[in-house]
């Protein structure tokens, strides 16, 4: 059985460390060894989020501000910007070195962007 969790960051929006994993894989292994359900062996994959994992929590808006991300909207294209302030109306993308806040209302997800969508942006 393979278990994984995604450890996103510390209090206050921190981002995961070495020892944010190492914390949290010792709490589940300690949990699951010995779990009958899990039928005695099992893999432990502990890792933090990665290029294209989907933002969805405050603690993940939080520990990723200023990294660059891409949002998917209702009935408009994707917009690729830094991240910047997350509130309940709004999430605020720097794109080409413009404050561009986009509705939370059509939001449809937000995720890290990967290496050649970054190529792309024009320095800010």
């Amino acid at each position: 059985t393979r278990v994984t969790v995604t450890v996103a960051g510390g209090g206050g929006g921190g981002r995961a460390d070495a020892a944010a994993c190492a914390a949290a894989s010792a709490a589940v292994r300690g949990a699951l060894e010995g779990r009958a359900e899990l039928g005695g062996a099992f893999t432990l994959h502990v890792t933090t989020p990665g290029v294209g994992a989907a933002l969805a929590s405050p603690a993940a808006f939080a520990a990723f501000k200023g990294f660059v991300v891409r949002v998917r909207r209702a009935a408009a294209p994707p917009v690729v910007g830094r991240l910047g302030d997350v509130g309940d109306r709004a999430l605020v993308l720097f794109v080409r070195g413009r404050r561009t806040a986009v509705p939370r209302d059509r939001v449809l997800d937000v995720a890290l962007c990967i290496a050649d969508e970054i190529a792309r942006m024009p320095p800010t």
